[in-house]
């Protein structure tokens, strides 16, 4: 660290400090980096702390994943909109009826649960139907979301 300031003089007053350092762009670059650095931290750290836990959770995903996360997310409320949300078992829960439906973000597709006792749709839902399962779908990424269907299950579930 170059400390010039301090060779010029042993009597250099206050004054003449800071306005020397006021003076030298390279402690300026410095300064503001290391401010600049410190507000975006701490504006992180007050974003977390205001986002409820399900928000919290999308965030952590690529933004493409996270708009369909938020798609998913927002359905509930459309569908539903006095609907409980917090994190069960690590993902986002959705309180409907009786009942909790769920999601979570994987790397190939999203997966939705549980989706059982609903024989109305059932041959709607099979085609999303996860293999060696009963009860869980998986929504690919590289498809569109199937938002009606989404909605019936919502809709059937908060009934039963």
């Amino acid at each position: 660290m170059n400390y010039s300031w301090a060779r010029k003089s042993d009597s250099l007053s206050l004054d003449e400090a800071y306005n020397y350092f006021l003076n030298d762009e390279s402690y300026k670059n410095r300064l503001f980096s290391h401010w600049n650095k410190a507000m975006a931290y701490t504006k992180t750290i007050i974003q977390k702390r205001t986002m409820n836990g399900v928000e919290l959770y999308i965030s952590q995903f690529e933004p493409e994943i996270q708009s369909r996360l938020e798609i998913l997310r927002q359905l509930f409320f459309e569908v539903l909109p006095d609907t409980e949300e917090s994190i069960r078992y690590k993902m986002p829960a959705f309180k409907v009826g009786k009942h909790h439906l769920y999601f979570a973000a994987y790397k190939k597709h999203i997966g939705f649960y549980p989706v059982y006792g609903l024989p109305e749709i059932e041959e709607e839902v099979s085609k999303y139907r996860a293999k060696k399962t009963k009860d869980s779908l998986h929504f690919m990424h590289d498809k569109p979301l199937p938002i009606e269907l989404i909605k019936k299950i919502i809709t059937l579930k908060s009934n039963l």
